[in-house]
């Protein structure tokens, strides 16, 4: 038995034809059931049957969404050099290279880690924005 706590199907996108099927979110009541779910989900195994085109996601904060897109340049090194990995909690990449997980806490400490499995010579450098040009006739009154 499935209990839940709350069910929201949100509105369509204006660009989606009517028939586009939508969103919905909802709340388990338990934890370990929304484990389950998720883990089936992932293992490509339909939770529910009738659905054979039921996706199934988890959904995460913007703050946790933020923080792993720090690790953007990790996560592409890593995908790149053929390696696999997961997310920890709160916000941490666990990679597994060599039949071992290496845990990576920060960007930083990732970076670190890169160069010493010989994935990078030099650390990258922080990208700055262009600065704007300020026209010359332009002045302030």
């Amino acid at each position: 038995m499935l209990l839940v706590d709350r069910v929201h199907r949100l509105p369509r996108p204006r660009f989606l034809p009517e028939t586009a099927p939508r969103d919905v979110l909802l709340r388990m009541h338990y934890y370990h059931v929304k484990e389950i779910i998720l883990k089936s989900s992932i293992n490509k195994v339909t939770p529910l049957e009738g659905y054979p085109n039921l996706l199934i996601f988890a959904d995460l904060s913007a703050s946790t969404l933020r923080r792993r897109k720090e690790f953007a340049p990790v996560a592409n090194s890593v995908r790149a050099h053929g390696l696999r990995f997961r997310w920890g909690f709160p916000t941490k990449m666990l990679v597994t290279k060599d039949n071992a997980t290496q845990v990576i806490t920060s960007p930083e400490d990732g970076l670190r880690k890169l160069q010493s499995w010989g994935f990078m010579d030099q650390r990258p450098e922080h990208h700055t924005p262009p600065t704007r040009r300020i026209p010359l006739d332009w002045h302030k009154t």
